[in-house]
């Protein structure tokens, strides 16, 4: 299953159940598409200035999960309806191929 989040800064999805490498598959799918897209955020602790505090993989378990597997999908306020309709087309069918379904 997946869920769509969106935040006042912009659009990102998180796939539940899904692990970082599923993630990817629907950004190289996305991609291929021409759908510009990204994994959305690295885990702050693991930034150079916080790795530097000390901070090192598995201090915040939850976070890097969801980092693993959250997509930043395309926002900005020129986006067109057409634009929305094929990235909303193209990560359906990205989704299906990874073997999500939407429940």
């Amino acid at each position: 299953a997946y869920e769509i989040r969106l935040s006042l800064v912009g659009s990102e999805m998180c796939i539940r159940d899904s692990t970082a490498s599923d993630r990817d598959l629907i950004l190289e799918g996305m991609r291929r598409h021409e759908i510009g897209c990204s994994n959305y955020f690295p885990p702050i602790h693991l930034l150079p200035p916080y790795r530097a505090l000390g901070y090192k993989p598995g201090d915040f378990p939850i976070a890097e999960s969801v980092s693993h597997r959250t997509i930043a999908l395309p926002f900005f306020n020129r986006l067109t309806e057409h634009e929305i309709d094929l990235v909303c087309q193209t990560l359906e069918v990205m989704i299906k191929r990874v073997g999500f379904a939407r429940t």
